[in-house]
């Protein structure tokens, strides 16, 4: 489909985010930047419990005011959590323009968002069309009228010409210090590994931790240029959820580089990958195992996700082919385009 037919309408939509650069999913930057919609970010970023109700107020009220004096012929939302949509569908309603959501897995699975989850679905109904980023989680979605469409994640860009340093062999454990990451496990497995280190990315607290084996180091986080630069000199890649029906950044940047990647033994993530990855349960001895399989049958595993990344870029592009039409489609009905 020739998009650039349609870049008036376009362009004077918005795509409405709570989360800063960089965090995540690309999906949204992906579509502000193929089709031309603007991107708009509200953030107000916190980890403190305390805080958590006392922001999104401030958030639902900046980005209401925002849509009255902008004026967008329709809003695609960034849904890492149910009340971004809540000032968008005021606003559709009040304008009787479309309104779109790209659902992220969180609002679904986290503890901590299950309490908002009928207001989640009842804004969902609401939208012309729920973007998801997987198949599994398609289950929440059987006995409702909603419509949806499976969009995965763009490969993440990275600057590989870099210079590698094949120096030390190392693997990198890619975590923001979230609750369903786990961590003593992964420290445990690498207890007598001498043989190779790990770093582990991220803010933790690692304080109340037993002692910490000399080849684990902590890097924090990193700016995006260090951040590449250890990825890309990595042997390989570790990534990690407690939860299901999860796709992982972390896991897309290990494929993005073509570097054998451990991964959480969960439905969604083995039914992306298949035999392209090394799966392991969030435990020390299973952990220890699959470092010892990516080690011992490295240059196996470096072709296997090599393959796979070449039919996941064809993938993509089918998939974002089918989003165009159906985003598209689903304009007419409101614009004359």
């Amino acid at each position: 489909m020739e998009i650039k037919r349609y870049e008036n309408i376009l362009n004077q939509g918005i795509i409405i985010s709570w989360t800063p650069e960089g965090r995540g999913s690309s999906r949204v930057k992906t579509i502000s930047q193929k089709l031309s919609i603007p991107l708009k970010r509200f953030h107000l970023f916190t980890r403190k419990k305390l805080l958590f109700f006392i922001k999104f107020p401030f958030l639902i009220l900046k980005t209401f005011l925002f849509l009255l004096k902008y004026r967008p012929l329709f809003v695609i939302a960034d849904v890492t959590q149910p009340f971004i949509l809540l000032p968008i569908y005021i606003y559709s309603r009040l304008k009787r323009i479309p309104f779109f959501s790209d659902l992220h897995s969180g609002p679904l699975v986290a503890p901590h968002l299950k309490p908002f989850k009928n207001i989640l679905f009842f804004l969902l109904n609401k939208s012309e069309l729920v973007i998801l980023h997987e198949t599994t989680i398609t289950d929440f979605f059987k006995n409702t009228c909603i419509k949806t469409l499976i969009l995965h994640d763009p490969l993440p860009y990275f600057n590989k010409r870099k210079i590698e340093d094949k120096k030390e062999k190392y693997l990198v454990y890619i975590s923001v210090g979230s609750s369903d990451e786990p961590l003593e496990p992964v420290i445990r497995a690498l207890e007598g590994k001498f043989n190779v280190k790990l770093y582990i990315t991220g803010t933790w607290n690692n304080k109340n931790l037993h002692k910490i084996p000399e080849n684990v180091k902590f890097t924090g986080f990193l700016k995006r240029e260090k951040f590449e630069e250890l990825l890309i000199n990595s042997y390989g890649i570790m990534a990690f959820t407690e939860w299901e029906y999860t796709m992982l950044g972390a896991a897309y940047e290990a494929l993005s580089l073509s570097k054998p990647l451990i991964v959480s033994n969960k439905k969604a993530i083995r039914e992306f990958f298949k035999d392209a990855a090394i799966f392991v349960e969030h435990n020390s001895d299973s952990i220890s195992k699959g470092i010892d399989k990516l080690l011992e049958n490295h240059s196996l595993y470096l072709q296997k996700i090599s393959r796979f990344k070449k039919e996941y870029l064809e993938i993509f592009e089918e998939e974002f082919k089918n989003f165009c039409k159906i985003f598209v489609s689903i304009l007419k009905k409101y614009y004359k385009i």
